[in-house]
C-alpha cells in the first residue's frame, strides 16, 4: 500500500498488483491494500494465482466500505486459465472445470460496470519468440475460444466482450508492432460482431501492452532502456489503453528504486514531453503504416482461420499445432541471432 501511494505521487495512473499467495485474499487484506487510494480516479488491476471469485468479492466489500461510487471504478483481474495452460502445461483443475469457473466469474463481473475479469494474453506467444503476426493470430484464437465458451453458456456477446482485456507484448520491431495493435482492433470487432452483439461499442478492443523479454540482454543492460523505450512508444502509437514498462534490469536481478524510476519516466516522457496523449490514432493515413497494417492483419486473419478450423484454440493446443509453429519461430530466430545473421546488441554483437 505503501509503496503503491508513492508511485501514485509520481505519476501512475493505473495500479497493477500481485497476489503470489491466493490464500491471503480477504475483505480485510484489500481493505488495507487500498487505504488512502482514490479508487475512482486510478485504475485497478490484480493478477493471482487463484481465487478469482474471492478477489472479486473482496474488492467488492472493500469499495463499498469505502464508500467509492461502483460506476466509476476501472479495474481488471486477470484470469486466464487457457493462457496458464498454454504456459505451464497444465491446470491446477481440469481444462472444463477452469472454464465452468471463468463462465462463473463473467457473471459475477458482470454486476460491476468497468470490471474486467478475462484476460487473454500474449505475453506467452511472444516471450516464447513468436513474432508479431503469430502472436496477434493465437491471442485473437485465445479471446475468441473464450468468448464461444461463454456465449454458449447464456452469456450475452455484450456482456462476454466487454468482460475482456486483452495484454501484447511488444517487441522490437517498431513500425510492425504498431501496425500489430491497430490490426488487432480491426480483426476483433470482426470476430465480434460474428457473435450479433446489440451494440457496436461491445467491438471495441481493450489493449494492455507489456515490453517484451526476448531481445533483452544481460551483458549490456542498459541497451535495454533503448528497446524498452522504443517499444513503449509502439505501444502508445499503435493504441494500447495503458502500458507496462519493465526496468531495465528485471530479467537478472530484483529492479532497484534507479531502475523502477527509469521505467515510469519513460512512460511520462511519452505523455508530458512527447504529448503521444493527444491524438487518438497518430498513424492513421501514413501510407506505410495503413498498408502495413493490412498486411499484418491478413496473414493473422489466415493463422486464425486455420486455428479455428482445428477446432479452435484449446484443440489446436490439444494437438500441439501452436507449440509446433511457435518452436519453428523460436529455433529460426535464435539460429539466425547465433549466426549473426540477426544482431543484438549486447548478446551476440
Amino acid at each position: 500500500n505503501l509503496r503503491a501511494l508513492e508511485i501514485l505521487m509520481k505519476g501512475v495512473t493505473s495500479l497493477g498488483f500481485i497476489i503470489d499467495n491466493p490464500e491471503t485474499i480477504n475483505a480485510e487484506n484489500i481493505t488495507l491494500l487500498l487505504s488512502d487510494i482514490h479508487c475512482d480516479s486510478v485504475e485497478l488491476n490484480f493478477t493471482s494465482a487463484g481465487k478469482a471469485k474471492e478477489l472479486m468479492a473482496a474488492l467488492q466489500s472493500a469499495l463499498r466500505a469505502s464508500g467509492t461510487d461502483m460506476k466509476r471504478v476501472h479495474a481488471g483481474i486477470a484470469a486466464d486459465p487457457l493462457g496458464r495452460l498454454m504456459a505451464n502445461g497444465k491446470l491446477c483443475v481440469p481444462v472444463e472445470e477452469g472454464l465452468e469457473y471463468l463462465a462463473g466469474l463473467a457473471r459475477e463481473s458482470a454486476k460491476m460496470p468497468g470490471l474486467k475479469c478475462i484476460n487473454p494474453s500474449g505475453t506467452v506467444f511472444s516471450n516464447a519468440g513468436a513474432g508479431p503476426v503469430a502472436e496477434l493470430a493465437f491471442t485473437l484464437s485465445l479471446g475468441n475460444e473464450y468468448m464461444a465458451y461463454l456465449t454458449s453458456h447464456d452469456i450475452s456477446p455484450d456482456i462476454a466482450a466487454s468482460l475482456i482485456k486483452f495484454t501484447f507484448g511488444i517487441g522490437p520491431d517498431f513500425f510492425p508492432e504498431i501496425a500489430k495493435l491497430r490490426a488487432a482492433r480491426m480483426l476483433w470487432a470482426i470476430i465480434v460482431k460474428g457473435y450479433g452483439p446489440k451494440s457496436e461499442m461491445s467491438a471495441r478492443m481493450h489493449i494492455h501492452s507489456v515490453t517484451g523479454r526476448w531481445n533483452k540482454t544481460l551483458y549490456d543492460p542498459y541497451v535495454n532502456m533503448l528497446r524498452t523505450q522504443t517499444e513503449a512508444m509502439s505501444a502508445v502509437l499503435g493504441g494500447a489503453d495503458s502500458i507496462t514498462v519493465e526496468p531495465f534490469d528485471v530479467f537478472f536481478r530484483d529492479p532497484d528504486n534507479f531502475s523502477e524510476r527509469i521505467a515510469r519516466n519513460q512512460q511520462l516522457l511519452l505523455m508530458e514531453e512527447s504529448h503521444l496523449d493527444k491524438v487518438a490514432d497518430p498513424g492513421a493515413g501514413s501510407y506505410y503504416i495503413e498498408e502495413l497494417t493490412a498486411m499484418i492483419a491478413r496473414e493473422a486473419w489466415t493463422i486464425f482461420l486455420g486455428t479455428e478450423n482445428e477446432g479452435g484454440f484449446l484443440a489446436a493446443m490439444q494437438k500441439g499445432i501452436i507449440q509446433n509453429k511457435i518452436n519453428s519461430a523460436t529455433s529460426a530466430r535464435k539460429g539466425d541471432v547465433g549466426k549473426r545473421r540477426e544482431t543484438l546488441l549486447g548478446t551476440n554483437q
